[in-house]
């Protein structure tokens, strides 16, 4: 953190604002009023990150202190009422003492300034010192790619900014069936017209920041027909942003525990069940989400437990009927960062993939088990959230906390026929020179595809990473041959085959029948 800094006056008499010192020959027990603040700062100044201030209160041990001299009563105050981001403590004072000045984090582009007055007793006019902090870097993001309905109608695209933006359609050719309807602060309205052929169009959107013009972009909207029943590219997680194109590093991702509740309310769950990690045993979700030059993904599994994710379920089939559904997905394992023997592994590059709810998958070469599940982390899985259904928790918060975690349902459990992909679609590694794919989930390797017979609006498609709650647990890393883009074989990589992370992405289920 860049620690903050404060302009010193070279030269400035003890006069005025900071020491008003006078004596009287006339009147020797009239005691004027003094005010020094050790330094003479003439301002306060500090970088967008919050300093000094912690849940909301200044932290003392952590603030800026500045020593006051004074043999008067004081008092501080700051100048507008808006001014809640900056803390103070003590707020006033007799004779020589401390204060401490905080500022909370401005994720703001602008800077912003306001005024501390300080007000010493018996003094005409107060000591007004402005406290200044930077802004933050510009931002300005959205999904580049955007799927609407064949339906058509109204869709709303998130869009994270800390400054002023706009959105223009570009007037493309075979473009007319997409409006741009309205711009609110942190999102764009779409209006698109129904597609009843089943090959899809695409538009295009302008997204505009005049005042930052590097943060232009450009968005795709993308219409498939009336075939496809579920399309996800979890574009909804590029809140959660990546450096670059670092495939092996995903520090900033967000388990699922921590997504918002308009993500979570996409419907996606994770089985969980009891992991020992360390010696520790934990049954948190082990999905993550995050992006990679605004392209969000879900990424299954931790450094030392595997992890699953389940699709919501197929509710644009009608109830009661059976339907055959082709699905289709782009997946891609993971490469460590660390140089240690077991950190700096090439994981196990293992993906099931099987059905629960309703179907038989077509093509099963393998089968999972599946056991102790502790509970579906569901989000919006089965029903809206309404703390009123769950009257023996005492807050809201411990309300949320069990719809989250649905009971398991009859089935979870057991053994599912699945199909295994082995995904040697490995990213680049950090520390190893081998030539692989720059971005491994968006390559043509990284696309599968099978069919679902009979399935129901009740059907999931379940993606598991390696073994169901496969540890590390006493053993050492194997190794493997791997032969490269460029035809070079590389003999004895370490893989770590119990730490078994998997990238997912572009998640599309299809009517088979309407499929043209």
């Amino acid at each position: 953190m860049k620690l903050h800094k404060f302009k010193i006056a070279l030269i400035l008499p003890l006069m005025a604002a900071f020491s008003q010192t006078f004596i009287s020959c006339e009147d020797d027990d009239k005691i004027t009023p003094e005010f020094i603040i050790e330094g003479n700062p003439t301002s306060f100044d500090f970088a967008p990150e919050a300093f000094g201030v912690s849940d909301g209160y200044i932290d003392r041990d952590n603030a800026a202190r500045y020593t006051v001299r004074s043999n008067s009563y004081w008092h501080v105050e700051i100048d507008g009422e808006a001014a809640d981001w900056v803390k103070v403590f003590p707020k006033e004072a007799t004779g020589d003492a401390y204060f401490c000045v905080g500022v909370e984090e401005n994720t703001r582009f602008d800077a912003r300034t306001v005024n501390i007055k300080l007000i010493i007793d018996g003094q005409a006019e107060p000591v007004i010192i402005p406290v200044n902090q930077k802004g933050a870097a510009p931002k300005l993001q959205a999904s580049r790619r955007i799927t609407v309905t064949a339906a058509g109608g109204e869709t709303s695209v998130n869009v994270v900014a800390n400054l002023d933006w706009t959105a223009e359609k570009i007037d493309d050719p075979d473009s007319e069936w997409l409006q741009v309807k309205g711009v609110t602060e942190s999102s764009i309205i779409l209006d698109a017209t129904a597609r009843e052929i089943d090959e899809p169009r695409t538009a295009r959107v302008a997204l505009l920041c005049p005042r930052v013009p590097e943060k232009n972009d450009t968005l795709t909207i993308v219409q498939y027909g009336p075939s496809v029943l579920l399309y996800e590219e979890f574009d909804w997680l590029s809140g959660y942003p990546m450096s670059g194109n670092t495939w092996y590093s995903t520090s900033g991702s967000q388990r699922m525990d921590s997504w918002t509740d308009s993500e979570l309310a996409n419907g996606w769950s994770c089985w969980t069940g009891k992991a020992t990690v360390g010696g520790s045993t934990s049954s948190n979700p082990t999905v993550y989400g995050g992006a990679i030059n605004n392209n969000g993904w879900a990424k299954l599994g931790r450094t030392s437990v595997n992890g699953n994710l389940a699709s919501p379920r197929l509710l644009s089939i009608p109830e009661g009927v059976k339907m055959d559904v082709k699905v289709s997905f782009n997946a891609c394992p993971y490469v460590a960062t660390g140089k240690a023997s077991k950190s700096s592994a090439y994981d196990s590059n293992r993906l099931y993939v099987f059905v629960y709810g309703g179907g038989e998958i077509e093509g099963a070469n393998s089968s999972v088990k599946i056991s102790d599940i502790q509970y579906a982390f569901n989000g919006n899985w089965e029903t809206q959230f309404k703390p009123e259904d769950y009257p023996e928790a005492e807050t809201p918060a411990d309300a949320k906390k069990k719809w989250y975690k649905a009971a398991p349902r009859p089935g979870m459990n057991g053994t599912h026929q699945a199909i295994l992909y082995t995904l040697m679609n490995y990213p680049n590694s950090k520390y190893v020179t081998v030539k692989m794919y720059d971005d491994p989930l968006y390559c043509d390797d990284a696309h599968h595809e099978f069919i679902v017979r009979n399935a129901t609006a009740n059907t999931q498609i379940v993606f598991q990473a390696g073994e169901w709650n496969d540890t590390w647990a006493d053993y050492d890393n194997e190794t493997f041959d791997l032969v490269d883009l460029t035809g070079k074989t590389h003999k004895g990589l370490p893989l770590a085959i119990k730490c078994n992370r998997v990238f997912i992405d572009n998640v599309i289920v299809r009517d088979l029948s309407a499929i043209k």
